[in-house]
C-alpha cells in the first residue's frame, strides 16, 4: 500500500512537472532579485528589511516556539512549526489560492524576494546562513509543489481538455486528487524542514 501511495504521488508530480519547473524558475529569479536589492545597501531597502523582519516576528508565534526550545521541548516546537508551514505556508497561501491560478506563482515570487533580502542580510553569519539555506531548500521545495498543485487546480477550470474529460467539474475533481497525492511530498519536505529548522535553532541558541 505504501509503495502504491508513493507511486501515485510520483505520477501526479510527473503530470505537473511543467508547473514545478516554472515555480522553481520564479523562485530562483526572485531570490536573485532579493539578493541584488539587498546588496545595494539602499536606505529605503534597509528600512523595508527591518519592517519585514518585524512583521515576520509578529505574524509567527516565535515567542512560544523559542519558549519550547528553551524548555528542551523540541518535539513541541517542531509540531507547531510544521503545522503553521503546512496550513498557512502551503495550503492556504499557495494551494487554495490556485482557484485564481496565477496567485500561487505571485506568492512564490513575493517569498523569493523576501528570502533573498533576508539571506543577504545574514551573509556574515555562517552558521545561521547554513541553517537558512537548509530550511529554504526543504520548505521552499514543499511550497513549489503546493503552488504547482494549486495552479493545476485553477487551470482545470480553464482547460479541462488537458485531463481528457468533457467538463470542467470532472477536471477539477481530477486535479484535487492529484493535489492530494502531491501533498504526500509537501508533508514530507515540511516535516524535514521543521526538524532541520528547530534543531538548528536549538543548537545555535545553546
Amino acid at each position: 500500500m505504501i509503495a502504491r501511495l508513493f507511486k501515485n504521488s510520483f505520477l501526479a508530480l510527473r503530470k505537473v512537472r511543467g508547473l514545478i519547473f516554472v515555480n522553481i524558475f520564479i523562485t530562483i529569479l526572485t531570490l536573485t532579485v532579493g539578493f541584488y536589492l539587498s546588496s545595494l545597501d539602499n536606505a529605503v531597502i534597509n528600512e523595508f528589511k527591518d519592517k519585514l523582519l518585524v512583521e515576520i516576528q509578529s505574524a509567527l508565534p516565535l515567542e512560544e516556539i523559542y519558549g519550547l526550545i528553551a524548555k528542551n521541548n523540541i518535539i513541541g516546537a517542531i509540531a507547531i512549526t510544521f503545522g503553521i508551514n503546512l496550513a498557512s505556508g502551503a495550503f492556504l497561501s499557495t494551494t487554495l489560492t490556485g482557484i485564481i491560478f496565477p496567485l500561487p506563482a505571485l506568492v512564490m515570487a513575493e517569498r523569493g524576494i523576501f528570502i533573498g533580502l533576508l539571506f543577504e542580510s545574514e551573509k556574515g553569519n555562517l552558521a545561521y546562513y547554513i541553517l537558512l539555506i537548509g530550511t529554504f531548500i526543504l520548505e521552499f521545495g514543499a511550497y513549489v509543489l503546493s503552488a504547482s498543485a494549486g495552479i493545476n487546480i485553477g487551470l482545470s477550470f480553464f482547460n479541462p481538455k488537458r485531463y481528457k474529460v468533457k467538463n470542467a467539474w470532472q477536471a477539477f475533481i481530477n486535479s484535487l486528487k492529484e493535489a492530494i497525492q502531491i501533498y504526500l511530498w509537501v508533508i514530507i519536505l515540511l516535516g524535514l524542514g521543521a526538524v532541520w529548522e528547530i534543531c538548528g535553532i536549538s543548537f545555535l541558541t545553546k
